[in-house]
């Protein structure tokens, strides 16, 4: 029997913002400052967040706003104030302790590839060294309007570096599960990073 879950790496975009200080969203910033060295790891199937529970969405489309769903424009827009200078900061300390040459807008961005959003809405540079995840749409890894035939019939198109990148690493790791018993490392070994099941 299925039951409902929260969204993995999928939380509340606005706690991003820093001037959002409610007891919530500052105790979310701690444990994201406490992810930045998983999120900083150099490798675009290896880096991983592990966002606690009580801060995760349960449903991926909220419907009050797209901030509800977008980490980069309330980080963006509190970068403004004494609060959102401090966040930056926090992150950049643990960007410089895990030797990183990453931004703290390229982790918050890392992290928004992690969540729903990162496949089926907002793409961009995670890698922080001018290289981009190639996407369908301009935006998407997974298009909700184009398909192409597949085996059986059609089936929505997926980007390249999907194809290229993501789904053979996974496949990867399947193989390894299949052989040895033993899961993987992280929950990163799923497609697009978020998980999906």
């Amino acid at each position: 029997m299925a039951e409902p879950d929260v969204l993995e790496n999928s939380p509340f975009g606005r706690f991003f913002d820093a001037t959002d200080q409610t007891d919530k969203a500052r105790r979310f910033r701690d444990a994201f400052v406490a992810n930045v060295r998983t999120l900083a790891i150099a490798d675009e199937n290896l880096f991983f967040a592990d966002i606690p529970r009580e801060f995760l969405l349960v449903e991926s489309n909220p419907g009050q706003s797209e901030t509800d769903v977008i980490f980069e424009i309330p980080f963006v827009r509190s970068q403004f104030t004494p609060q959102g200078a401090i966040f930056a900061a926090r992150i950049h300390a643990e960007l410089q302790r895990a030797g990183s040459r990453l931004s703290p807008l390229e982790i918050v961005t890392r992290a928004q590839h992690l969540s729903c959003a990162g496949c089926h809405f907002f793409r961009g540079n995670v890698e922080g060294q001018g290289d981009s995840f190639l996407g369908v749409e301009f935006y998407q890894h997974i298009s909700e309007s184009f398909t192409e035939p597949g085996e059986a019939g059609p089936r929505f198109v997926i980007s390249r570096t999907m194809q290229e990148d993501f789904i053979p690493h996974r496949m990867e790791i399947l193989r390894s599960f299949l052989i040895s018993g033993n899961a993987a490392v992280h929950s990163n070994a799923m497609i697009g990073g978020g998980r999906h099941d």
